[in-house]
């Protein structure tokens, strides 16, 4: 609304944002204010150092440090913000490695994070 207040958007009397949610198919929600997340995130890459499978000792597993990285990320919402402070933090995609017998040098997170309201404080 702050857009249409300035002027920019000359004769438009209001703004409505639609978004696929997780209701009935047909169904029709309608919110004043905030009604989801905002959106955050993208694509990190944690660097290993490859080596053969059976040599784990000579590499630095990119696979386990991403795992660990995303249970972590699992308990950012449950154990950091207040219950009534909704927000999703999703890791949509985890990639490395080309073959079973090697660690991977590298893995890809994908990463969504979405306060419904803006974050507020340090930690």
């Amino acid at each position: 609304m702050e857009l249409v207040g300035a002027g920019v958007l000359k004769g438009v009397e209001g703004v409505f944002g639609v978004h696929v949610m997780n209701q009935k198919a047909g169904a029709v929600a309608i919110a004043r204010g905030a009604a989801s997340t905002a959106v955050g995130g993208g694509f990190f890459t944690i660097q290993g150092r490859g080596s053969h499978g059976s040599m784990p000792q000579h590499g630095i597993d990119s696979v386990v440090v991403a795992s660990e990285v995303v249970m972590a990320l699992q308990t950012v919402v449950s154990h950091s913000m207040a219950p009534d402070r909704f927000a999703v933090v999703t890791v949509g995609s985890l990639k490395a490695g080309e073959a079973p017998n090697v660690i991977a040098d590298s893995a890809r997170l994908g990463l969504r994070c979405g306060p419904r309201r803006p974050m507020t404080g340090r930690r």
